[in-house]
């Protein structure tokens, strides 16, 4: 039986990028964890109907027929809007960068509804109000479990001994941590990782953000805290992030 031209979609619009004069590319990561590219047409010009639907970070419900290279979007409604999001320009830095994250390893051809899951739900802490950076590093290392690259904090990658307590080192070819007597072992770069952020690491994994939210940390922590893992999102993107150069200076 052939597929229907037209099909339906509910899901987040995560990129757009502009085609021609007056239309654009949408990417949009939908509840089943599919990634949906299509075009939709004439949204650039200024009567265009669709032009407020598809806003970036808007949750929509869409009609798209297929098309022999691209698909076309034909409808679109508006579901969710994140408002309060968007009326704040840090909480706004940060939903781009989750959905950039979400665009980069959602992978074509293999749907992950529980990443989706984790987008959606950051979303909504965000537009809560709720604009503590522990939910950022939360879904990065949420992230990173769902998609298979977790990091060991634990034990050392290479001699798989316990981490003592005391400073360490983090290998991003390795994904994970080696002790200092490993060090030669590794053949990348290492970045110190001081053992009150690895002690951090350990509890947001092991509480979760709504606790690790009440923690009273030094902004050296916070900064080492985003600096392990925002550098690893990067090497394993394997390319620049562009949200975070937005995220730094805001």
């Amino acid at each position: 039986m052939p597929r229907s031209r037209i099909y339906k979609s509910e899901g987040i619009i995560v990129k757009q990028i502009p085609l021609g004069e007056s239309d654009k590319i949408i990417t949009i990561i939908t509840s089943k964890g599919l990634k949906i590219r299509a075009v939709a047409k004439g949204v650039r010009k200024p009567k265009s109907k669709l032009s407020g639907t598809i806003d970036l970070l808007n949750l929509v419900s869409v009609s798209v027929a297929r098309g022999r290279n691209l698909d076309i979007l034909s409808e679109a409604y508006a579901l969710e809007t994140f408002r309060t999001i968007k009326e704040d320009l840090a909480s706004t830095s940060r939903a781009l960068y989750i959905a950039e994250l979400t665009d980069i390893f959602t992978v074509e051809g293999a749907p992950s509804e529980n990443l989706y899951s984790l987008f959606f739900n950051t979303l909504k802490v965000l537009d809560s109000g709720n604009s503590n950076k522990m939910w950022i590093r939360n879904f990065e290392l949420k992230l990173l479990e769902i998609s298979g690259f977790m990091i060991g904090f634990f034990s050392c990658i290479h001699c798989r001994k316990p981490l003592n307590p005391h400073d360490h080192l983090f290998s991003h070819g390795g994904g994970g941590v080696l002790c200092p007597s490993c060090r030669i072992h590794s053949p990348d770069q290492l970045n110190k990782l001081p053992f009150n952020t690895l002690k951090v690491l350990r509890y947001l994994i092991r509480e979760g953000a709504k606790k690790s939210c009440d923690l009273s940390l030094t902004n050296e922590t916070r900064d080492d805290l985003e600096r392990v893992l925002t550098e690893y999102m990067k090497f394993l993107a394997e390319k620049e992030i562009k949200t975070l150069k937005f995220m730094s200076i805001i």
